[in-house]
């Protein structure tokens, strides 16, 4: 809130141009994805300078690792890792380490670091640590975060390797969490309705409208104190849903004559939904506090607000308990035309001055001129009034009016001092009120004639002449502290009328509950005794009555709060306990065997005994009695990683065996090695018809085992990182993304590592007046082409993990998938549907996130033909028509990219008489006409064409007739 009263040019209207997207969802499941390490460079000369191997044996267990099938492979079935993946904070520590089964500590374990930026490499944990990297380790595993990034680490102990991974969230993410816990311990004590309007009024008095902030979201509200909607929308949002009170943003336009693209909240309470706009209720000019925008049903927030969509899943109900809740609270709801003249006489008669403030919400039936005409009756005829219309809420059944009110009739002063101010404590020892003493009898007090900061009262009584009691409702401290009193009253003229008091808080002792995970979703709660409660995060409560394990469904992500309620008047319910149930990521690269017909030898490998498997239709898992579970008959079998201590058990993974000839030729996942100087442009250590070191000079670096992923047709280079992604057929290079993502590749560059990039367009969000308008507007087809083509020729190396791949015919998201994809730094999103490869790049991902608060289905449609014109048709003839979409189940259609990009392959076999360098790909605008998309790639290969585009729309392949 600004403190400048004068700045009253400020409008409110201004506070509607900004959109923020509110970013939670999807694992990105250990293992599941090779994780990049963070490495700021790579000096020889210190290198390897405290390498307990040498170079050789370091390069050896390297080809080890890269060999391997799964990341468990290597396993030792009688010795388990406590954690395959782990994320920290900055600055926080954890303790990698070996245990046998039976639970005794294995010592003597080695510790490496496998990195894959810049370079595909393996390092010693001492040398490691010389560098910049996100964390550091010690020959005992300890492990210390020290920046964002992510770090793959290994442990060796005899033959046996185990791999863990250590994600460190940005330190803006992990400041932005620490002081949302911070604010939300203030209040964790309140009934759930005071929960929010002390957050509401927190926010409220410590954010500060600012439109340079209009891309800091919850961050520069919480940290900085500045930003415009969405960042007081997120903050208010992240608070309460730490509170355990469930509450949602929702993205908008305004009504009126300039609408805007804007951001506000809804919460639910007891079951049922209301709305707040913070934003608009910070109005920075006004004495108080302004509650317009606090908890309201749709009906008054369609007055000025679109509705908007629902978030939360399900219907969402409006509330009608909490409607006026703040004007009820602060004793100026008036339910009938009886209580107004006690309201506005016992506001006027709160101070002695000659002026004052008088707020009151009347029902609608009541009229201005009564309320005016009250005024004037109680603070006399020649009485001033300057109405807040701020403030004035016409919408619903009640007016809420504030006016200044001036030139108030004097009346005669009696001296009075204020003597004394004891506390009142409960038999429990908690402050619950206040007797006041004054040195003469000072008549009847109210609520508004007494003052006091983090408490609120409701109700005074008078037990002796000149003496009083006051009757706290709620105290915000929950620590023992000093609470400043001020009182005032007109006709009186009181000395030392400010005091301050120290008051006590007494509490129950915080709850010792330990926490048992049986399941996906399921866990159970021990140690529990009568007289606590407990809360998943829905809002609702639930009592523990005996010493029985309490059985719990977890809510994704969010903690599990256990109470000790109070069994004593005057002492408050415990600090709330919270335990925090671990998402476990699903098993990886599993291998099945085979086998024989009508014989019962099937296998899956594998394996680590952490896993448990159950025949598909199966209702009873059996846990991994080590690296491989042998005996099984054909059919589908579902794997996953058991339940254990907070760790919930992980989603399924389905492992196929086949009845017939053993399947013992399996192609392994490839892990490339590229190390300076040692084996440039190698595939796989270990691969067969791999091309000599440096690259065949025929370009046939490739093969099944090592070398590339599609890769080779390159007169030079090869390969999957030095190979290609679908090929190449460059006349330099080493074809796409071997190029591509990681260098080289088409001309000297490739994809994203040259030559195409994407994007331009589009944003994401309405963050001026000017901008909201734009948000439906895309950029002309051939403008965004050229933008994709004009990208930068540089490769990326920023740190993250690597690539989701999906094959689905409609591969669905959720907000909150995609914006964990985003947060967990992925490099791209692999989607094949309709035979047609898509490429997100991370740019494209975070592009797609902030243009949907909805659900989106992504999805490739083969010979979509419909709208072309008879010309379009004409110039594609024969050739394959494929329509790329995204779109949300409530009408969201996204076709730009942003600065991102999506690198599309797709299937095509040359015709008798075609050659490939007139083969092109042509994007079809909205009105059916084409334009030629002037960079594309075919790889005989692989049979694709493949290019780069910044939107998305339907694309045909063409051909160009000399």
């Amino acid at each position: 809130m600004l403190n400048n009263k004068n700045q009253k040019l400020f409008t409110l209207s201004a506070r509607g141009i900004c959109c923020g997207l509110l970013a939670t969802g999807l694992l990105i499941q250990t293992g599941t994805y090779p994780a990049y390490a963070a490495t700021s460079g790579h000096n020889n000369n210190y290198r390897n300078a405290l390498a307990s191997l040498s170079d050789s044996k370091l390069q050896t267990l390297h080809e080890k690792i890269c060999s391997l099938w799964a990341y468990t492979q290597a396993e030792d079935e009688d010795i388990l890792i406590n954690e395959h993946e782990i994320t920290l904070d900055v600055g926080d520590t954890f303790k990698l380490e070996l245990k046998r089964t039976n639970g005794e500590a294995v010592h003597g374990v080695e510790w490496f670091v496998k990195t894959r930026i810049p370079y595909d490499e393996l390092f010693t944990a001492e040398s490691y640590n010389l560098q910049d990297g996100a964390c550091s380790i010690t020959s005992d595993g300890l492990v210390t975060a020290k920046k964002a990034g992510t770090t793959e680490y290994w442990a060796k102990y005899g033959d046996a390797l185990y791999r863990c991974v250590v994600v460190v969230n940005q330190a803006g993410e992990t400041a932005l969490s620490k002081k949302v816990v911070e604010i939300a311990d203030k209040f964790r004590h309140l009934s759930d309705v005071d929960k929010v309007m002390a957050v509401h009024d927190y926010l409220i008095d410590h954010i500060e409208y600012s439109n340079p902030h209009i891309r800091s979201f919850a961050y520069g509200a919480l940290i900085e104190g500045k930003a415009v909607c969405q960042g007081y929308a997120q903050s208010l949002a992240m608070i309460l849903n730490n509170l355990n009170v469930e509450c949602h943003t929702i993205v908008a336009m305004t009504k009126g004559s300039n609408p805007v693209l804007h951001e506000w909240v809804r919460v639910k309470l007891d079951g049922e939904w209301y709305y707040i706009d913070l934003t608009w209720d910070d109005t920075p000019w006004a004495e108080d506090k302004n509650y317009k925008y606090f908890l309201i049903n749709t009906d008054m927030i369609s007055r000025d607000h679109e509705t908007g969509y629902s978030l939360a899943g399900g219907p969402e109900v409006d509330g009608s308990k909490y409607l006026y809740y703040a004007y009820k609270k602060q004793g100026i709801f008036a339910e009938t035309k009886d209580d107004i003249d006690k309201i506005i006489r016992d506001q006027i008669n709160a101070t002695n001055q000659s002026y004052t403030t008088v707020k009151i919400a009347v029902p609608a039936s009541v009229p201005d001129y009564e309320i005016h005409g009250a005024i004037r009756r109680i603070a006399g005829s020649q009485a001033t009034l300057k109405e807040l219309n701020d403030i004035k809420n016409t919408s619903g059944s009640y007016h809420h009016y504030g006016f200044n009110v001036g030139f108030i009739k004097a009346v005669p002063s009696v001296n009075a001092e204020l003597t004394g101010i004891r506390p009142i404590n409960a038999a429990g020892g908690t402050t619950t009120g206040l007797e006041l003493t004054f040195s003469e009898d000072i008549g009847e007090l109210t609520p508004f004639n007494v003052k006091i900061g983090d408490a609120h009262i409701t109700d005074i009584k008078k037990t002796g002449a000149g003496i009083y009691e006051l009757k706290l409702g709620e105290l915000l401290s929950r620590n023992d502290t000093d609470l400043t009193v001020s009182v005032s009253k007109r006709g009186y003229n009181i000395s030392n009328s400010e005091k301050t008091v120290h008051i006590s808080v007494a509490k129950e002792a915080t709850p010792d509950v330990g926490f048992e995970a049986t399941g996906l979703k399921e866990g159970r709660l021990v140690g529990v005794e009568p007289g606590l409660k407990y809360s998943v995060g829905d809002g609702i409560w639930h009592d523990i009555t005996s010493t029985s394990p309490v059985n719990v469904t977890t809510i994704y992500k969010t903690p599990i709060a256990i109470v000790r309620k109070s069994t004593v008047d005057g002492r408050l319910d415990s600090e709330p306990q919270f335990i925090r149930p671990i998402n476990t990521r699903e098993p990886i690269n599993l291998r099945a065997v085979n086998c024989s017909t009508n014989n019962n030898d099937g296998k899956i490998l594998y394996l680590n005994r952490q896993m448990e498997y159950q025949k598909s239709g199966g209702s009873t898992w059996l846990a991994s009695p080590g690296k491989e579970v042998t005996g099984l008959s054909s059919g589908e079998y579902k794997v996953r990683y058991k339940a254990s201590g907070l760790n919930l058990a992980s989603g399924e993974v389905t492992v196929t065996v086949n009845a017939g000839p053993a399947n013992t030729d399996v192609q392994r996942p490839y892990t490339p090695i590229f190390r300076p100087g040692v084996n440039a442009g190698t595939g796989s250590p270990t691969g067969e018809n791999n091309g000599s070191v440096g690259g065949s000079s025929a370009g046939e670096v490739g093969g099944s085992s090592g070398g590339g992923f599609a890769g080779g047709d390159s007169s030079s280079g090869g390969g999957f990182v030095g190979g290609g992604f679908a090929g190449g057929d460059s006349s330099s290079g080493g074809g796409f993304a071997g190029g591509g993502f990681a260098g080289g590749g088409f001309a000297g560059g490739g994809f994203a590592g040259g030559g195409f990039a994407g994007g331009g367009g589009f944003t994401g969000g309405a963050d001026t007046e000017a901008d909201s308008k734009k948000v439906e507007t895309s950029k002309p087809d051939d403008t965004s082409v050229k933008e994709v083509e004009s990208k930068d020729n540089t490769a990326s190396s920023t740190e993250g993990t690597d690539v989701i791949s999906i094959s689905k015919k409609v591969a669905s998201f959720s907000k909150s998938d995609l914006s964990d994809i985003v947060k967990s730094g992925v490099k791209a999103l692999n989607i094949i549907g309709n035979k047609v490869r898509l490429s997100f790049e991370a740019k494209a991902i975070k592009a797609i996130s902030k243009q949907t608060e909805e659900d989106i289905n992504i999805k490739v449609t083969g010979n979509n033909t419909v709208g072309l014109s008879s010309k379009t048709k004409k110039l594609i003839g024969s050739h394959p028509v494929y329509d790329i979409s995204i779109s949300g189940k409530y009408g969201t259609k996204i076709t730009n990219l942003g600065k991102g990009y999506v690198t599309v392959s797709i299937p095509y076999k040359l015709g008798k008489s075609e050659k490939t360098e007139n083969l092109l790909i042509y994007y079809i605008d909205k009105k059916g006409n084409v334009k030629k998309v002037s960079k594309a790639v075919y790889s005989s290969k692989t049979k694709t064409i493949t290019f780069a585009t910044g939107r998305l729309t339907r694309f045909a392949v063409g051909y160009k007739k000399k």
